[in-house]
């Protein structure tokens, strides 16, 4: 009787809980996609790296968060080793829901819904007094990238509202930006985040106790943190394509690395903590180079009448990639199973050599660039090493001396 008190008890526990990630995935969703667009449309050019870089701090604050919580609590044996973790996740509602009520809309939205006298009122909230000057040029260049794709879709006879913005980032130069948008949100799973952006279960495998693994673990979350605020100095330095397709190149070297090194490590502890090292390289060249970048290249990429639709599509393609990897990975992981303990990266490193190769030759470069110009060189199809070179002044004054 007993048990079978227990086993309806168990049963209905993860009925609950299962039902409380449903319910949670909901409004992750939604915060994962407008998070980008809202971040990309509020603030002005030399501004748009810095803030949409900073999404992928937040997803790290929380990971260090997380990972100090669970090292603190990682010797108590009660039912606050889990209730406690829980129960804080509720200290960042309340404030968040606050600053929610208080933020401006974006002014793009407004502009695409006629309201331009709001949509300026937005620009000089968001704006500083000394660029509030400035609200009414920002404002009719907007207006003006917005009038550029509407006569895009009128010519085309398209309509990029609602569900059937869907099927426009499909279609002509769209087709274009969706593939990149998405390859390069996805490109953080296939270059191997799922191995050793989380390396708990891959350091406990590798044989180490479960103290150094938690302190490990919290060193890695450590060093991602401090990698997003770094990288702030490259986006000023360097171009997207650049900061990019580098950083991908060095994972895909470390991942080679931690695999050459499986064979030993398993005899040889100091080659355990040499592959540890080597993933805190990995995870500090993630940190600096594709996990900010990849939410920048996102934001900046699509157009602006369907953004909130294609970056939908790309952060969907980064869900895809990363529920795959992650039901694949603790099989690879698993004694019982595959059991190939540092070997694993090799998978990784078959996934993430083919996206190097794809960056090299698809990434474009948006630096510098204003929505309006992008639309411009999508438009002219411009191949991807050439973006950053290209001159549209000379290429507009040629077009206006024919006419």
């Amino acid at each position: 009787m007993a048990a079978f008190i227990f086993i309806v008890f168990f049963a209905r526990t993860i009925e609950v809980l299962l039902a409380g990630q449903i319910l949670c995935g909901i409004p992750w969703g939604v915060f994962a996609t407008i998070g980008i667009s809202y971040a990309s449309e509020i603030v002005p050019l030399q501004l748009r790296g810095y803030l949409t870089a900073i999404i992928n701090l937040y997803w790290a604050t929380g990971q260090f968060v997380a990972a100090g919580v669970l090292q603190g609590l990682v010797n108590t044996q009660t039912k606050y080793s889990y209730k406690i973790p829980y129960a804080l996740q509720w200290m960042w509602v309340v404030p968040l829901f606050i600053l929610t009520l208080f933020a401006p809309d974006s002014p793009y939205y407004l502009i695409r819904k006629g309201r331009f006298e709001d949509a300026e009122k937005s620009i000089r909230r968001l704006s500083s007094k000394r660029i509030a000057h400035t609200a009414k040029d920002r404002l009719a260049l907007m207006i003006y990238t917005n009038s550029l794709e509407r006569e895009h879709d009128r010519i085309n006879n398209e309509e990029s509202g609602g569900w059937k913005g869907y099927i426009q980032c499909f279609k002509g130069v769209n087709l274009r930006r969706t593939e990149i948008m998405c390859l390069s949100l996805a490109g953080q799973v296939l270059a191997g985040s799922t191995f050793a952006y989380s390396p708990s279960y891959f350091f406990s495998q590798a044989g180490l106790n479960s103290k150094n693994t938690y302190k490990l673990n919290l060193g890695t979350t450590g060093i991602a943190w401090s990698g997003t605020v770094c990288s702030w100095f490259l986006l000023s330095r360097f171009g997207r394509r650049t900061i990019y397709v580098t950083g991908y190149f060095f994972l895909v070297l470390f991942l080679f690395l931690i695999g050459i090194l499986a064979r030993p490590a398993e005899n040889n502890s100091a080659v355990k903590w040499a592959q540890a090292a080597i993933t805190m390289l990995w995870v500090s060249t993630y940190a600096l180079t594709i996990g900010p970048l990849a939410f920048t290249i996102t934001a900046e990429t699509s157009a602006t009448r369907i953004r909130s639709q294609s970056i939908a599509l790309a952060r969907n393609a980064y869900n895809i990639a990363s529920l795959v990897s992650n039901v694949v990975e603790p099989y690879l992981l698993n004694p019982n199973e595959a059991d190939l303990k540092g070997k694993t990266a090799f998978i990784w490193f078959a996934t993430a050599f083919p996206t190097l190769i794809w960056c090299y030759f698809r990434l474009p470069e948006t630096k510098d660039r204003t929505y309006e110009e992008l639309d411009l060189l999508f438009e002219k199809k411009i191949p991807a090493r050439q973006f950053a070179s290209y001159d549209l002044d000379s290429d507009m004054k040629n077009k206006n001396n024919k006419l």
